[in-house]
């Protein structure tokens, strides 16, 4: 048995000198910016058996953050999910919407197939995760990746068929509260 715990990447400061947080936050969706974690020095308690982590810079960094027997395996598969928050909303109703309005305006994205990663693309990482994932030994390993991906891969391990019936998003993803704390998430087994 394996048992894969997942968890957010750690603190980091989102804003660029110049740039509007809407601005800022669309860089990052986009993934043309990687921001670093805001260094808090929050080592986790235990030694997993592996890491796996976004190959992102936040992701990297957070993993420092964690003992393993071994370094991290750095992983595009668990980047996050790739849109722009421009496709969303407006920058008029980010200020008046904030992240809730953001989560709204993604799920509805991800059930339409109209983000700027489609489904299948989601799909594939986490198929490609998943059997990376069952081929290793028992153990504990942790998986530090980012919040949209992460709630999705959520409700997949739940619920097999999200990718048939993407509808099925809504009756898991409470778009009225906050996806994963930093440096939380969410574990299953394998």
């Amino acid at each position: 048995m394996k048992k894969i715990v997942m968890r957010k990447t750690a603190k980091y400061d989102p804003l660029i000198p110049g740039f509007s947080r809407y601005g800022s936050y669309d860089l990052i969706t986009r993934q043309k910016y990687q921001p670093g974690i805001v260094r808090e020095d929050k080592m986790a308690e235990g030694i997993y058996d592996g890491i796996f982590a976004s190959d992102m810079r936040r992701g990297v960094e957070t993993a420092g953050l964690y003992h393993s027997a071994k370094p991290a395996l750095l992983l595009p598969d668990l980047r996050e999910v790739k849109f722009s928050l421009k496709d969303l909303l407006t920058e008029e109703e980010y200020d008046s919407g904030g992240s809730n309005l953001v989560r709204q305006r993604f799920a509805e994205r991800f059930m339409d197939d109209r983000l700027s990663e489609n489904r299948r693309s989601i799909r594939e990482r986490i198929l490609a995760l998943l059997k990376r994932l069952t081929r290793l030994q028992g153990g504990t390993y942790l998986g530090i990746s980012h919040s949209f991906f992460m709630k999705i891969l959520d409700i997949y391990v739940k619920d097999g068929d999200l990718f048939k019936h993407p509808t099925l998003l809504a009756k898991y993803f409470n778009t009225q509260k906050k996806t994963y704390n930093f440096q939380e998430g969410f574990e299953f087994e394998l």
